[in-house]
């Protein structure tokens, strides 16, 4: 999960199931017998430095914003020469944000100097990422109040907890550095809370419903202080650490104490307090579009999110057309076979827990996908104070320098369904994110790579293997496809939801009444919808599309490959890609098509 403001956003380290980051151009061919070989001009040369120069330069900026971003992605620093900064939480100010988009404008000017045939075959897919990327930053200024850093699930105040309890501790002065970090929370609360008094200035504030829902998820997270998650699991987190004695180990505890129960949830309870006080008067009860700008700024944020060239009203005919065409296949399953009901309703899967789900996908996904290595997964649960607003599952993306445990947290009061945990699991963990990062480090792209992409891309991965997870559960193929089609066909209900919400602003009562459609008549069920899609637009469309676009990608290789395709191929294709805008995706396929078809891997072209 990204915001827009790459610079200044603490909350890289997230990919939620029902919301990061973060692979190759094509390898140079061997030259053949007799080929002479030019060596490249001292132009070539220099915009071949230059370029990586620009791209190591973004790469600090990003990876330094600020101090948990460091410490979540870079064990060593210094191994990439760069100098750790001051500690801090990042600058949350307008001015803050307007200096990132000024220094990427730069960045894209210098890149723009630089003649793009004159880089290596592996800097020209990450060069082309970067300009189209760093392109779309020239728009963000017109919007700077229109992006929104609370809310009940993504928000600052949702993730941050969490994000400290996984705090890497490396060696003894790393627990002086988290306490440090803990006690600036207040300053930085209070630098968002100046923002959000400027946007509701400007007539830009957060709807009445997203307001009072984050204060719950505020409320939620503070009222049982003494057991708060930020003291659990510090505590255990000392106890365990080698090397401490048993008074520093009691010093760092006391400290932590204090500063969580006299700093911490104080800077919490003001800051529900003074979100109350600022929707007291509030009116707006819809989406982006009882905002004056706010149908363009979708468009923004769905261009920037998804990293697709469609336009909004493309996107919509898109859905309407998958879901079509779901609808179609699932009908002609149920007509073949009169008891397909019952076994949709009530799937046999062949392990029910959450241990033996990533097992059974680690093994199942091998005829698939290509091998890679990884050193297995910690598996957690969300804590009760964060359970009732998080999302169902989320997987933390691990440092780029070091091959520790990827960790996956379950909201267990959200997944409570055989299928839903398993179809999870496949999304968060094998072949989904945990999967996809640990392959993508494997490849040694740039280390900027790590750090870019679209959330289109990334949650598109997710949510397309996700959907064919059913195939490896051992099911009965009929079975099987209905769950697939199911499951995309809900993916596009919620897309349609966002761009209906937040593009033709969409009353409560009009998204009742489209749901109805298809038989959704709770209103608790449409109440909650609504009030989410209204609190962080532009969220459920990255899943959606990106799946959308997952799926053409493989019809586009299937129809031009026939019974040459192969499927382990052509993941092995989108994984070497990686995450990147589609239009590049889409490119990179074309040429790939073109490679002989008995050697599919880019790293084998």
């Amino acid at each position: 999960m990204k915001s827009k403001f790459k610079k200044f956003n603490i909350l890289v380290v997230f990919l939620l199931i029902v919301s990061m980051v973060s692979f190759s151009a094509c390898a140079p061919k061997e030259p053949t017998g007799g080929t002479e070989v030019k060596e490249p001009s001292k132009k070539a040369l220099e915009d071949q430095e230059e370029f990586d120069r620009i791209a190591n330069d973004l790469f600090e900026y990003y990876v330094t914003a600020d101090s948990l971003t460091m410490n979540v992605f870079l064990v060593s620093p210094g191994a990439f020469d760069i100098e750790v900064p001051d500690l801090t939480l990042g600058d949350y100010s307008a001015d803050a944000f307007r200096e990132s988009i000024d220094f990427e404008q730069k960045q894209l000017k210098l890149l723009k100097t630089i003649d793009r045939e004159n880089l290596k075959d592996s800097q020209k897919l990450t060069y082309d990422i970067l300009a189209e990327q760093l392109s779309w930053s020239s728009e963000d200024e017109e919007y700077l109040y229109y992006g929104e850093s609370l809310s009940p699930t993504i928000g600052i105040q949702s993730q941050l907890p969490v994000i400290f309890s996984e705090y890497h501790i490396y060696d003894k002065e790393d627990f002086d550095d988290y306490l440090e970090l803990l006690s600036l929370v207040p300053d930085y609360f209070d630098q968002i809370l100046q923002f959000e008094e400027e946007k509701k200035a400007s007539g830009l504030f957060m709807a009445n419903s997203a307001a009072v829902n984050t204060i719950a998820q505020i409320r939620e997270f503070t009222k049982n202080p003494e057991s708060n998650l930020l003291l659990s699991t510090f505590d255990e987190e000392v106890n365990a650490f080698e090397g401490l004695t048993d008074e520093e180990k009691a010093d760092f505890i006391a400290r932590n104490k204090t500063i969580v129960l006299e700093e911490v949830l104080p800077a919490y309870e003001n800051l529900a307090t003074q979100l109350e006080e600022f929707n007291k008067d509030n009116t707006r009860t819809g989406g982006l579009p009882d905002l004056k700008e706010g149908k363009a700024y979708f468009e923004l944020l769905v261009k920037q999110g998804t990293g697709s060239s469609r336009t909004v009203e493309e996107i919509d005919a898109l859905l309407d057309e998958t879901m079509k065409e779901s609808m179609g296949k699932i009908i002609t399953i149920m007509g073949k076979d009169q008891t397909i009901l019952e076994k949709v309703m009530s799937p046999v899967f062949p392990v029910t827990t959450p241990e033996a789900i990533l097992n059974y996908l680690e093994e199942a996904i091998e005829e698939d996908y290509p091998p890679r290595a990884d050193n297995g997964y910690v598996l957690k649960t969300v804590d009760p104070s964060l359970e009732s607003h998080m999302s169902p599952a989320f997987f933390l993306v691990p440092p780029i320098d070091e091959g520790v445990n990827n960790t996956i947290y379950i909201n267990q009061s959200k997944v409570t369904d055989a299928a839903v945990l398993f179809s999870t699991l496949a999304h968060e963990g094998y072949p989904g994110h945990l999967y996809q990062i640990v392959y993508f480090k494997s490849l040694d792209e740039p280390p900027v790579r790590q750090l870019i992409g679209t959330g289109g891309y990334t949650e598109g991965w997710a949510t397309y293997v996700e959907q064919r997870s059913y195939y490896l559960a051992g099911l009965e193929k009929n079975v099987a496809e209905l769950l697939s089609h199911n499951a995309r066909y809900t993916y596009c209900l919620y897309g349609k939801a966002d761009i209906g919400v937040n593009y033709h602003g969409w009353t409560q009562k009009e998204l009742t009444e489209f749901l109805a459609t298809i038989g959704i008549t709770d209103e608790t069920i449409v109440k909650e919808m609504y009030e989410s899609l209204v609190a962080e637009p532009g969220n459920y469309i990255k899943y959606t599309l990106g799946s959308v676009e997952f799926v053409e990608l493989r019809e586009k290789a299937e129809d031009v490959l026939g019974k040459d395709f192969n499927e382990k191929e052509f993941h092995t294709f989108l994984l070497e890609t990686g995450p990147a805008p589609f239009d590049i995706v889409n490119a990179e396929l074309d040429d790939w098509l073109d490679v002989p078809k008995t050697s599919k891997s880019k790293k084998a072209a």
